[in-house]
């Protein structure tokens, strides 16, 4: 059968890949940018005749909470390395910086030493770990992660300065829209993550040469068909499955999937049924412009304070994640002597001539309301010949776009067979 998928990301090369494979079926994937991968988007930096390969979106996976994408990358002989995932925060309200590498990144400002509320934040860091792991369980889906914080007590001081910083980092989300997000949710996420550890026991990883390693791999694996810089205007379902228009022509597919955000997919399916409508609209996205530089003043001042995530704020909120790259991508094996940073929203004036690259992302928004409708995604994805998948489907990650595009393909071969035996 002809399949036509709407989006390169992780949840559409996954989708093809296995409806290729494993169901043995044909595939055709349309792109609206120039390059092939969403999110995995790794930039070439030219260094004193060097080539280093830095990451701008996805950058790390860990072997306990990305199984999916452990078994993809072994399928496909994809080679990563150890990295690290240290954190720290920067408050220009405040002048706080601190960072969770040691007592040496803990007390990078020595005066904190003596500093009554900075120890008191210290000791509500261990309750919220202790806390959370009990309460995981127990908690109504309605329950929001501020509520949560405010019915127990927690201080400001403690919200503003060490757990929604962190939150933020993680779903590059404001720090007021984080309050919004479901308490359960973010929770287990942590738990299984072992963010409520005080001692880390996750290994986090990273692809050896950039993430774009395993885009190449993947294509050369499956020799999938994918129109790039070809926007989709539309698709419509018919009876014969679904066509899929552009600027070029329009195909006929006996199934297709919208591996895009929930909003494009709204937009661009031109009779989708009123409910699936409804349910794809409780999706939000935040928009994030991605900066590569090699600018050292994006970082806090007290180099002590610096981590592989660092996150800052200013007086009036605005706020800004900066991915230490040579920590996290291990770039000095790549031969690098500067400083590669990634910043999300960037908000401090950076050096242009050390500007290696600007570009615009989107991240899922997760509320209470997105949360619930989540199982609602899964049911109306067996009916067909248009189904959905994205990272939305689950917490926003490259794991759970890899894990809706495998339910999507499950969904279209199971859809196209119940088709064809009505059809005997």
């Amino acid at each position: 059968m002809k399949i036509g998928i709407v989006g390169s990301g992780i949840s559409g090369l996954g989708a093809a890949y296995y409806l290729k494979t494993r169901y043995g079926h044909d595939v055709e994937i349309f792109e609206k940018n120039d390059y092939v991968g969403g999110h995995t988007n790794t930039i070439e930096v030219e260094e004193e005749g060097r080539i280093i390969p830095v990451d701008t979106g996805f950058i790390v996976f860990n072997e306990r909470t990305y199984p999916e994408l452990i078994g993809l990358f072994a399928e496909l002989d994809v080679q990563s390395q150890e990295s690290d995932m240290s954190f720290s925060v920067w408050n220009l309200r405040n002048g706080l910086q601190w960072s969770g590498i040691g007592k040496g990144g803990l007390f990078a400002q020595k005066r904190n030493i003596i500093n009554p509320r900075y120890l008191s934040m210290l000791m509500e860091a261990k309750r919220f770990f202790d806390e959370g792991a009990r309460d995981i369980e127990g908690l109504h889906p309605d329950l929001s992660i501020g509520q949560y914080l405010k019915e127990r007590g927690y201080s400001r001081y403690f919200c503003d300065n060490f757990l929604v910083p962190m939150a933020s980092a993680v779903w590059s989300t404001p720090m007021q829209d984080m309050l919004d997000f479901p308490a359960g949710s973010l929770l287990r996420f942590f738990k299984n993550h072992g963010m409520l550890d005080i001692e880390r026991t996750v290994v986090w990883r990273t692809v050896v040469g950039g993430s774009w390693s395993y885009v190449r791999a993947l294509r050369e694996r499956a020799g999938l068909t994918i129109h790039s810089g070809n926007p989709v205007l539309s698709v419509e379902r018919n009876e014969n499955g679904a066509t899929i228009k552009t600027s070029s022509d329009t195909r006929q597919f006996d199934a297709v999937i919208l591996a895009c955000h929930s909003d494009q997919a709204a937009r661009i399916y031109t009779n989708i049924p009123s409910e699936h409508r409804s349910i794809l609209s409780n999706f939000k996205y935040q928009p994030n412009q991605a900066i590569l530089h090699s600018d050292e003043k994006a970082m806090p001042p007290r180099k002590r304070a610096w981590a592989s995530w660092n996150f800052k704020v200013t007086e009036d909120e605005r706020t800004c994640t900066v991915y230490w790259m040579n920590k996290l991508q291990n770039l000095h094996l790549r031969g690098a002597s500067k400083n590669y940073m990634v910043s999300i929203n960037e908000f401090q004036d950076l050096n242009e001539n050390k500007v290696h690259k600007i570009i615009d992302y989107e991240h899922p928004l997760f509320d209470v309301q997105a949360v619930n409708s989540q199982k609602d995604l899964l049911r109306i994805n067996l009916e067909g010949p248009v189904h959905y998948c994205g990272a939305y489907f689950r917490y926003g990650f490259h794991e759970d776009g890899l894990w809706s595009g495998l339910k999507a393909a499950a969904a279209v071969d199971e859809s196209l067979q119940r088709k064809e035996a009505a059809a005997l």
